[in-house]
């Protein structure tokens, strides 16, 4: 529509933050179930009841300027509910969602302090002071808001760096909850045999990645007597095919170069310096 004037400029930038208000309510909304750390969560528990008063406050607004209140589409405000949707389904794990969500909530309320700083702005210049006042109480809890996640993103980064850090794998016979994808994955207690028909040992577990199920890495033992004097050697999945014929597992190496691998602790589960190590050995 043609905007010829200060008024019809404020009702136009009204409208669409009117739709923008909505469109962040039902975002954040979603994103609530999202999140896992728990004063994000009640940041955000916090805002949607803020943006539940904001639009309140726009019907207000509407009122006392004689307009039914109505939505202009804001495409703005699409964009920034897409991209976060979209960033939110390509997160990797917990910490990294966290800190993406807390992203996206700083993007939406720089734009609405923009968004409302202009409104002040204009109903300041029509004269409307009632309306400035409602305006200027919704662009106060946006500058909150926005200080609260924009403090909160160290602590939040830090997070994801930890887990960065820490090993995604967990052993199988220690965790009750992890269950491999297929059954016929799991070869625990099968003997290892390598490239040459010797015996190397018997896989004693398996380290499997925690969000996806699938094994990584087998901890094959060998050698010792009744458990003392046993050695552990971590070979990648990628290096054994098993038999099913024999119902053995081969791999696709000589026994010296499994016995040659690098060390590890079976007390916990490898590290990523471990696990890099290991597949530069085999040669990936």
């Amino acid at each position: 529509m043609p905007l010829a004037n200060v008024r019809e400029l404020f009702v136009h930038e009204l409208g669409d933050t009117y739709d923008a208000e909505h469109r962040f309510l039902e975002g954040q909304r979603e994103m609530v179930q999202e999140a896992t750390d728990q004063a994000l969560k009640s940041a955000i528990q916090e805002h949607i009841e803020q943006t539940e008063q904001h639009i309140r406050n726009l019907e207000q607004v509407y009122y006392r300027i004689g307009q039914e209140p109505e939505r202009v589409t804001s495409e703005v405000a699409q964009g920034l509910v897409s991209k976060a949707q979209d960033d939110i389904g390509e997160a990797q794990g917990e910490a990294m969602r966290d800190c993406v969500i807390n992203g996206a909530v700083v993007r939406v309320e720089h734009f609405e302090i923009g968004t409302y700083w202009e409104l002040v702005t204009s109903a300041r210049q029509l004269g409307h002071q009632e309306v400035v006042n409602l305006l200027e109480e919704n662009l106060r809890h946006e500058v909150e808001t926005a200080q609260k996640a924009e403090q909160s993103a160290p602590e939040l980064l830090e997070k994801v760096q930890e887990a960065g850090e820490q090993p995604n794998l967990v052993k199988l016979s220690d965790s009750e909850s992890t269950h491999l994808e297929d059954s016929w994955q799991d070869i625990r207690e099968l003997d290892v045999y390598d490239v040459n028909g010797e015996q190397v040992g018997s896989v004693e577990d398996l380290y499997v990645e925690r969000d996806t199920r699938l094994p990584r890495f087998l901890d094959v033992s060998a050698g010792g007597f009744l458990g003392i004097g046993k050695k552990h050697f971590l070979i990648p999945v990628e290096e054994v095919s098993r038999d099913m014929s024999e119902d053995r597992v081969r791999v696709n190496q000589s026994k010296d170069k499994v016995v040659g691998s690098p060390e590890f602790d079976t007390g916990e589960a490898p590290q990523l310096d471990l696990q890099r190590a290991l597949y530069a050995y085999y040669g990936y």
